[in-house]
């Protein structure tokens, strides 16, 4: 299945914070095998980029402040929430815990053309990787660092990101990208660091053992 990163940029100006307003001004997603990018400025865009992605697995390394955006766009275009395990078309679930930490949301898309629903799970990658993006890209010695913008720049309705901007965010989804492609390489396929421990662990052990 193919495994994406994906940010959000975010308005957070003092004019969005009086008025108790805010949405997605730029995204990218990045694909972790290939490290090509993916970028626009609305979320409607990027909930058709993911469509055509699904099925796939696309991690933010801050599900629960990315996850709000996310289940807002869901709950204002037709989508249902669902306690089932199966996923009908445009439903969708989420693995959030009574404390409000978020681990997962999966959302079933219906294709247009065939018919067959496809689904997206979004993981949250600080489960997996431990520290800020900057620390990262400096913890792990990558090619490329964190950059920076102007966060409190006002950006209206209709702003266009410069390119500056989206050097900015596509740095910050291949940092955790070029890091996830490593764990993965090396098995660690599961949500958390925990669950990856345990999985690589059960599978060191001699054939008789490993379902304990």
């Amino acid at each position: 299945m193919p495994i994406f990163v994906a940010d959000f940029e975010t308005c957070n100006n003092d004019v969005n914070i009086e008025q108790g307003f805010t949405r997605v001004w730029l995204w990218d997603i990045c694909d972790i095998e290939s490290l090509a990018h993916y970028s626009g400025e609305n979320l409607a865009q990027f909930f058709n980029q993911i469509e055509d992605f699904a099925p796939a697995i696309i991690y933010t390394h801050n599900l629960k402040f990315d996850g709000n955006f996310i289940l807002h766009y869901l709950l204002s275009n037709g989508f249902t929430h669902t306690k089932q395990r199966k996923l009908e078309s445009k439903e969708f679930s989420t693995l959030i815990t009574s404390g409000g930490v978020f681990y997962s949301i999966r959302i079933c898309f219906e294709t247009k053309k065939k018919k067959k629903k496809r689904t997206i799970e979004f993981r949250d990658s600080s489960k997996k990787i431990k520290g800020s993006v900057d620390r990262i890209a400096k913890s792990y010695n990558l090619p490329i660092l964190k950059g920076k913008i102007d966060y409190k720049k006002y950006r209206p309705i209709g702003y266009a990101a410069s390119q500056a901007e989206y050097e900015y965010i596509r740095n910050d989804t291949e940092i955790v990208a070029r890091v996830l492609k490593g764990q993965y390489d090396n098995g660690m396929i599961k949500m958390t660091t925990s669950s990856d421990a345990m999985y690589l662990f059960k599978k060191s052990l001699p054939c008789p053992f490993k379902q304990i």
